[in-house]
């Protein structure tokens, strides 16, 4: 029993120890609360055309406001685009062009605060899809007082001025820029533009500057003349085709080749066109020295041929003994290559149809006529062909004419006041396989560049069935650009 009240003694002594220690300690002490940082906003996806401002202001919370204590900085990064991270801004509200490259998956775009006194550091992720901004629309090659440069006129009637010089540092194209080329294949796109002794290769991206003359042959050309760039769409190995100073160079890039090779073997000096065709005949080209139509006959050919007619049926010309001046050769209507020709002692014009498609040598000749009625067709600065329809459209001084094939004469359809005359102009069609779908405008618009000056226009003009201009007059108007030198639609990349 002792023992017992003995235990019970103890206990209630250390009881009271500790709560003797605990009383004297009245708790004077101050708990700072960590300052919790939260970021809240609306949306989290965003989708933006490449170069466009992107503006988000997302609320920042904290437990203990101190705004001055805060330290922003946004970044963006992609994977395998962008590897590296893109500091955006340091600033709460982003509002800024977004710099990045087009692509099919999101980026990643990081929003970061940090409380400079505790470390605290918190974030947020958005996700920024990018278009291309520079995807489709009408390149306009023109001429400004520091250099050559390039515009966009996008399927929404966009201007984007500046797109060369704003994705090269500010660098302008030499002044001697004078004709553009884009062109799609399966596979790729490539957009050219021809200067008087070299050729330059434009990113169908951003229209940054990718190459020139050493960069497209293994071995440049003695006289640099570029004349005419494409890719012959048709063919399942679509190769590169170059007309430099008349003669034919290729490449195939799915074949192996990086480069333009070795000059295409023949005996030939070539005028700056071709007609691309079908796989029968995939380009065909005239022969100025000798006369005559050549065409490449695969894509890894290495020489040019003849076509060998014979005489049955009877042809309506001879393919091998044509002893005018080309005007134009391109594809037509109905996948004709049609062609105009000038006499060489007067100023009388003829029209020639070439059928690209027969593996007859004896019907490629289809169609030789004297172009009767057709006002200075000799010297217009340019030919539109219709694509669906028998009908050329020419340009000279300041009116556009069409030249109907089958009634065999041309008709006025517009004019611009005196004054404004017309520098290029092309037909929209783009339309050569199920890679590359026709436009809502295909064969229906003429796009025409004016100079009054030292001013630049485009227009468009809308055209009706019969090949007249809808309402006499244009759809669209687009001002403000230098002296136009070419045109040519690039299609979506």
């Amino acid at each position: 029993m002792k023992k017992n009240i003995f235990c019970y003694l103890i206990f209630a002594m250390l009881l009271q120890m500790l709560w003797q220690g605990c009383s004297k300690d009245l708790g004077n002490y101050d708990y700072n609360h960590i300052n919790d940082i939260t970021i809240r906003y609306d949306e989290d996806t965003f989708y933006v055309r490449q170069f466009d401002t992107l503006n988000i202001k997302p609320e920042v919370h904290q437990r203990i406001p101190n705004d001055a204590s805060l330290k922003y900085q946004w970044y963006i990064y992609g994977g395998k685009i962008v590897k590296d991270e893109i500091i955006l801004s340091n600033e709460h509200e982003l509002n800024v062009p977004i710099p990045v490259v087009p692509y099919n998956i999101p980026y990643k775009l990081i929003f970061t605060v940090m409380d400079t006194i505790t470390g605290v550091k918190t974030f947020h992720e958005f996700k920024v899809y990018v278009s291309n901004a520079l995807s489709e629309g009408w390149i306009i090659l023109e001429e400004r007082p520091e250099g050559a440069d390039l515009a966009l006129i996008d399927p929404s009637g966009i201007v984007l001025r500046n797109v060369y010089s704003g994705a090269n540092n500010g660098e302008f194209l030499p002044s001697g820029a004078h004709r553009v080329f884009s062109n799609k294949s399966i596979t790729d796109q490539n957009n050219y533009v021809l200067l008087q002794d070299d050729m330059y290769l434009i990113d169908k991206f951003d229209f940054s500057y990718l190459g020139s003359y050493p960069d497209f042959f293994y071995e440049v050309p003695e006289v640099r003349n570029p004349q005419f760039a494409a890719f012959q769409t048709t063919l399942l190995l679509p190769p590169n085709l170059v007309i430099n100073d008349g003669d034919f160079y290729t490449y195939n890039p799915l074949l192996g080749v990086g480069k333009l090779g070795a000059r295409i073997s023949g005996d030939y000096k070539l005028a700056p066109f071709m007609a691309l065709g079908t796989s029968t005949y995939p380009c065909v080209v005239f022969d100025q020295k000798n006369h005559r139509f050549l065409y490449l006959a695969s894509a890894n050919a290495t020489s040019l041929t003849a076509f060998i007619p014979t005489q049955t049926p009877v042809q309506p010309f001879d393919l091998n003994d044509i002893q005018r001046k080309l005007l134009v050769l391109d594809k037509g209507a109905s996948n004709q290559a049609t062609a105009i020709f000038k006499n060489y002692h007067n100023d009388s014009c003829f029209l020639y149809n070439i059928n690209p498609s027969t593996t007859n040598h004896s019907l490629v000749a289809t169609k030789y006529q004297p172009m009767h009625d057709c006002p200075d067709v000799h010297r217009a600065v340019g030919y539109a062909m219709s694509w669906s329809l028998p009908f050329i459209y020419y340009a000279v001084d300041n009116k556009v004419y069409l030249y109907d094939i089958g009634a065999n004469n041309a008709r006025l359809v517009y004019s611009f006041p005196a004054g404004e005359n017309i520098t290029s102009f092309q037909m929209e069609h783009v339309s050569v396989g199920f890679w590359i779908p026709a436009t809502p405008n295909e064969n229906k618009r003429l796009v025409i560049a004016t100079r009054t000056g030292n001013s630049g226009s485009v227009y468009y003009l809308q055209l009706a069935n019969t090949g007249d201009v809808e309402n006499n007059t244009y759809t669209h108007k687009f001002e403000g650009f230098g002296p136009i030198k070419a045109l040519a639609y690039k299609v979506r990349s």
